[in-house]
């Protein structure tokens, strides 16, 4: 998956028998830099704000044909 450059990143994607899928994001950056306001959504449900700074691996499972 290619680095976040802009404000969001969107990931889609529809699987005809499920599955899981997962996603490493990685907040780190020099302690100069801005904060982050990273938020982490499942079409459409806010899975909260990740924690800033740091690497988190999230492994989601998917029902078939959800995205």
């Amino acid at each position: 998956m290619p680095r976040r450059t802009g404000q969001r990143g969107v990931v889609n994607c529809v699987t005809e028998e499920g599955g899981r899928l997962t996603l490493a994001i990685d907040d780190w950056r020099p302690a100069e830099t801005p904060t982050s306001a990273l938020r982490l959504r499942l079409n459409s449900n806010d899975l909260g704000a990740l924690p800033e700074g740091q690497r988190r691996v999230y492994h989601l499972l998917i029902e078939p044909g959800q995205a």
